[in-house]
């Protein structure tokens, strides 16, 4: 949520951003309520006074009691403006930074930067669930059978492939070195530390999920009701949590996460959609980073994990271009969101894999998250968090980009260390 002094000052960009960002609330409503609760407040305030003027004789205690009546209405008031007014505020979309441009839909988002040339193919190339089904290390109709539909096993040389990826990625991440390499193609000044390798719980209390603003549209969720808890369908949903109502010490340094989990979504509204691949799964599975720093360091972090995430796609050799998310699809709480999309050749076109989100202290503030700056100041910490690897995504766009005429696949030079320097998918194993 914003603060409800930037709010008022920036009233008619916030009128912008609800009808871009396709959001219901009722900005009006919400500075009456705050004038509203105010007045109610100082009120409360002048009664308390009035009350301890009092010399307690007993020709006060008739006036006594009406004074304790008279407060104890204005706060049972205070709490139906307040009720009101926490609603609304949670309701207003976070500000956005001058590169996000104001448009009308996902399809005017801007296409900042294509990297590698779409490999051309002497064959009809295979979509990876065709591949996947032939090498015998993807099995959808076993998986039908036991859970439903958009449930996969995933054999052999897929799972080695997925293992591998998550090794590389921690690798890479708790190397200082590479940090320090990233750091460098940005061009900023900012602190080398590498990221915190996490295990997070996968359910979360509903409470936290509606904190972390990720809770709504409920019936995407996976929810357990009965004990007022939810599935994660991310990493950053219980690694945002991680300093709830906690004060940081971020004085020299942000600090950084990385976590991979199983992640849970019931792609409600996708019926027919996709339904042929392994893109809209109900169980899939994801490395994410996650960051906490100072206000003046957030903007960075954001810059940062995004060339983490380039140089991860780069290294594995597959065409991607970065997407520069326009106010109607960057989101209800970011102040700045990129994609980078990822070639998938048999179906002739770019797939989203990854996805940076930077929430300035919005997350914050509904967490209570904050730090100590050098004055002595309390101020709320800025967040980021940012996809380092869809990995079901990733290994499809492998398959398919790698794929030979004879129907194996190449394994990018950069897994082969940890498949043993194994280097080509035959069948389920790998040779």
């Amino acid at each position: 949520m914003l603060d409800i002094n930037l709010i008022r000052d920036n009233i008619e960009v916030l009128r912008r951003l609800i009808r871009e960002k396709r959001v219901v609330c009722d900005i009006d409503r919400l500075v009456h309520l705050d004038d509203k609760r105010k007045i109610i407040q100082k009120t409360i305030d002048e009664q308390r006074f009035q009350q301890k003027q009092l010399s307690w004789s007993k020709d006060t205690i008739e006036e006594a009691k009406m004074i304790k009546t008279i407060i104890h209405n204005l706060e049972a008031e205070y709490q139906r403006v307040m009720d009101e007014y926490t609603e609304l505020l949670w309701s207003v979309p976070n500000l956005v930074a001058d590169h996000v441009v104001s448009w009308q839909s996902e399809n005017d988002n801007v296409v900042e930067a294509v990297v590698w040339h779409p490999r051309s193919f002497s064959f009809k190339p295979l979509d990876h669930q065709e591949l996947g089904e032939k090498l015998g290390i993807l099995d959808k109709e076993q998986a039908s059978k036991v859970s439903g539909s958009r449930f996969f096993y995933l054999l052999g040389a897929w799972a080695q492939l997925q293992y591998a990826l998550i090794n590389r990625v921690f690798s890479c991440l708790t190397d200082k070195q590479w940090i320090a390499d990233c750091i460098a193609r940005t061009g900023l000044s900012m602190p080398v530390i590498p990221f915190t390798i996490v295990i997070p719980p996968t359910i979360i209390s509903q409470d936290t999920m509606h904190k972390m603003g990720r809770l709504y549209p409920k019936d995407d969720r996976y929810c357990l009701d009965d004990d007022n808890q939810v599935l994660i369908w991310s990493a950053e949903h219980s690694l945002g949590p991680l300093h709830m109502d906690q004060l940081l010490d971020l004085d020299q340094a942000p600090k950084r996460y990385i976590a991979v989990t199983s992640s849970y979504r019931r792609e409600a509204g996708t019926y027919g959609k996709d339904t042929k691949w392994i893109l809209r799964t109900h169980e899939f599975h994801k490395l994410e980073m996650e960051t906490f720093s100072t206000p003046d360091q957030g903007m960075n972090e954001h810059r940062l994990l995004i060339e983490i995430q380039k140089t991860l796609v780069w290294s594995l050799g597959l065409p991607y271009r970065v997407i520069n998310k326009c106010t109607a699809d960057v989101g209800i709480m970011n102040f700045s969101g990129y994609d980078i999309e990822t070639r998938f050749p048999a179906q002739e076109t770019y797939r989203e894999t990854h996805t940076a989100d930077y929430m300035t202290d919005y997350q914050a503030r509904r967490l209570g998250i904050k730090t100590k700056m050098a004055d002595g100041s309390k101020v709320f910490v800025h967040m980021n968090d940012a996809t380092a690897l869809a990995l079901g995504r990733i290994i499809a766009a492998i398959l398919e980009n790698y794929q030979q005429e004879n129907g194996t696949v190449v394994i990018p030079h950069v897994l082969c260390p940890f498949l043993g320097w194994k280097s080509l998918i035959t069948s389920l194993w790998l040779e």
